[in-house]
């Protein structure tokens, strides 16, 4: 299944149980491993492709990661934080954007937090990559 937004993965979450997998957090990304039953089913993905003068990063997480394995996943926002006055992210200090990717699980809620800096010619906005199989297709 090709799901490119974050609004259709809304929609196929009100028809599948996608549960958590696993959680990665590598500072400059963040990845939520899914599955359908026990069978590993695809990933979103958070991260900034860095080129020389831009840099990305998660810098604050407000949930519990290593209580989500085995929550059902039930929505999922990205909300751009106005007024940002930005971190220190190294030497890319010129433009900054952030933004809350609010993850609602079955539980409870998890809210990360990420922040791009650029010169002013490179990006600052996240990548959201969503892949998600077909359950037919394992």
């Amino acid at each position: 299944m090709s799901i490119h937004t974050i609004e259709s993965l809304n929609e196929v979450l009100k028809i599948r149980d996608l549960r958590v997998e696993r959680v990665q957090d590598g500072g400059d990304r963040f990845i939520l491993h899914l599955e359908e039953g026990e069978i590993s089913i695809g990933e979103i993905s958070i991260y900034l492709d860095p080129h020389c003068c831009n840099s990305g990063e998660v810098t604050d997480m407000d949930g519990d990661i290593d209580s989500l394995e085995g929550q059902r996943l039930v929505s999922f926002e990205e909300v751009e934080i106005e007024d940002f006055t930005g971190v220190n992210l190294g030497d890319h200090q010129e433009e900054y954007e952030a933004f809350f990717y609010k993850f609602q699980f079955s539980k409870e809620p998890l809210t990360v937090t990420f922040v791009g800096s650029s010169n002013g010619f490179y990006t600052t906005r996240a990548s959201v990559s969503i892949n998600i199989e077909d359950k037919e297709s394992k």
